[in-house]
């Protein structure tokens, strides 16, 4: 009986995420495009590191390509953070928003 509940709930769950981008195709289409582009970020990073190291002709050399690589993770993961920062406190207005629209008492 709990595993057909638990079943039931994670069916709803899943089926109201695809109804969701079906609903909002634009939005699907945004989110689509913005992972994209932070795996294009990584992968021309990982070539940045991959070529410095090719062209190392020393323990030194790849020591520096390393700590390159290290600061500019550190900067990627960074702009991340702020992102979802920024995400986080447009969800929130937005939440507030319906929360006071919710507050006031419509009149007739």
């Amino acid at each position: 009986m709990k595993k057909l509940l638990a079943f039931s709930i994670a069916t709803l769950f899943v089926s109201s995420i695809f109804a969701e981008d079906a609903a909002n195709p634009a939005q699907f289409e945004e989110h689509k495009k913005n992972v994209l582009a932070e795996m294009e970020k990584g992968s021309a990073l990982h070539q940045t590191v991959k070529s410095c190291i090719q062209a190392a002709t020393n323990q030194e050399g790849i020591k520096k390509c390393r700590e390159t690589a290290k600061a500019d993770r550190e900067k990627l993961q960074t702009e991340r953070k702020q992102m979802r920062a920024q995400k986080l406190d447009e969800r929130i207005k937005k939440l507030q928003d319906e929360k006071a629209k919710m507050a006031t008492p419509e009149k007739k």
